[in-house]
């Protein structure tokens, strides 16, 4: 269970690993687009002074005004605004041919992002793309997104892009944050604000154990899920149940140091992976955070365990089952191949090689049968053999040592005096001839030496001895019974 367990953790950790990439990008370019889209009005802008724009359309006040209110021209061309005060200066003039250059440009702006500005001076001209009607009253420099860029522009340096306080954007309703930059003159001297909005609802992970949060480096929470506030900070205990410490190993984690999980497995840290157990609870989260190089930004993803531990025991108790389900059936196949297998082989063999057994068991009888018939050619004498010794044919030998010990027998037949005295009262007819036959034996016998020395055997010697044999084995058998 515990090496399934590490091998469930570190495929998960690479999974987090893998969210935590894909965000990054999706992030990282968002905020490129929306970068590009207001560095391209700002460079515009700086083009407009430089060349004759007598051919170029002249732009119209429809933010404003009613009776230029139509969907075209809020999406072909950038309407502006003017608002508190009507001074036709140059300010004026210079932001008016902006705006005529741009509706000129539009097909080639980003349609995923918005683009305004608006400028700084007495002069109040605002434009929007794409546009609505705002009316009289509105009037941009109190909102945050330029409150704020003209705020950290004082203190760093104008021409660098910031993030503006999350915001609610007053047309589409939504949780939003705006990159800017400064619009700046021909000669440096900042004449207004761009802005872009970037819509971060998109990004959100369709999972409820899963959730991301942008910070910046010093805790505060620039985009979160959660219900944040332009003080809110990512230790804050009662917003998101993390505590200093636990800001303190984001930031680590995020500049690649060494970082301490506080969770019941140890397996994380060996990982790499940063684990926290959350305070006055026994559920434990995964975290992920990366800095966005480019923005300065902090990126975490957090990842609640226990949904995935318990997921991940009823995926490890199906395949427990299912392996013991394996096992058993392995086993049993086993034991039925090995049935089968012996069964097959057995039938293999009576069919194939009992022919041939019959071959050999016929074969041994005609030997035997021979070698009855040829049996005194071989009494003591090696020439007179009936079979030539083999290294090879076992079988022949064996014949052979049985037909000269049959031979010794016959002719070597000692029964003690006792025996023979029964014999004589039991059978004394037999008891006659048998001695009778005994003088017969001995007189042949005295012949076959002759003619084995010159070796010369008669058919008509062998079948006497044949015939010898039989009646010795006749009254071998009447004597036993």
């Amino acid at each position: 269970m515990s090496s399934s367990q590490q091998a469930f953790q570190k495929q998960f950790g690479k999974w987090t690993k893998t969210i935590m990439s894909h965000h990054i990008q999706r992030v990282q370019q968002t905020l490129f687009r929306s970068q590009q889209q207001i560095l391209r009005v700002d460079k515009l802008y700086q083009l407009t002074q430089q060349f004759h724009q007598a051919n170029l359309s002249k732009p119209y006040p429809c933010l404003n005004d009613q009776y230029f209110m139509d969907q075209y021209a809020y999406s072909a061309s950038f309407c502006y605004l003017v608002y508190s005060n009507d001074d036709q200066g140059e300010m004026y003039q210079k932001l008016k041919d902006l705006c005529s250059i741009l509706s000129e440009t539009v097909l080639m702006l980003d349609q995923d992002f918005d683009i305004m500005f608006a400028s700084t001076e007495d002069v109040h001209f605002f434009t929007v793309w794409p546009g609505s009607y705002l009316g009289f009253d509105y009037n941009p420099q109190k909102r945050i997104w330029y409150t704020n860029h003209l705020e950290q522009s004082s203190k760093n340096n104008k021409s660098r892009t910031y993030f503006c306080e999350p915001h609610i954007h007053w047309t589409w309703k939504l949780l939003m944050i705006a990159q800017t930059t400064s619009l700046l003159d021909i000669d440096g001297s900042l004449d207004g604000v761009i802005a872009s909005h970037v819509n971060f609802t998109q990004f959100k992970y369709q999972d409820s154990e899963v959730s991301f949060t942008i910070i910046y480096p010093d805790g505060r929470i620039l985009l979160s899920e959660l219900n944040i506030s332009e003080t809110s900070y990512i230790y804050d205990y009662n917003l998101t149940h993390l505590d200093y410490q636990d800001y303190q190993q984001i930031i680590n984690q995020a500049n690649k140091r060494d970082t301490i999980s506080n969770c019941d497995s140890k397996v994380w840290n060996d990982f790499g992976y940063l684990c926290r157990k959350i305070h006055n609870s026994t559920e434990e989260e995964l975290i992920n955070a990366k800095i966005m190089e480019n923005e300065g930004l902090v990126l975490i993803i957090q990842s609640k365990l226990s949904q995935y531990q318990k997921q991940f025991k009823q995926m490890f108790d199906t395949f427990q089952s299912g392996m013991s389900s394996i096992f058993l059936g392995t086993i049993l196949g086993f034991f039925g191949y090995m049935f089968s297998s012996a069964l097959i082989t057995s039938i293999i063999i009576i069919v194939l090689f009992n022919p041939i057994i019959k071959i050999i068991n016929q074969t041994s009888q005609y030997v035997f049968k021979e070698s009855v018939q040829m049996q005194y050619k071989l009494q003591k004498k090696p020439q007179l053999k009936f079979f030539k010794k083999s290294t090879t044919n076992t079988l022949i030998e064996q014949l052979q040592t049985s037909f000269n010990k049959l031979i010794h027998n016959s002719l070597h037949h000692h029964k003690s005096s006792l025996c023979l005295w029964i014999e004589q009262f039991r059978y004394p007819i037999k008891r006659w001839r048998k001695k009778k036959s005994v003088r017969k034996i001995m007189k042949k016998h005295s012949q076959l030496q002759d003619n084995l020395q010159n070796q010369e055997i008669t058919d008509e010697q062998i079948t006497f001895v044949q015939q010898l044999i039989k009646s010795h084995q006749s009254d071998q058998s009447s004597t036993q019974m």
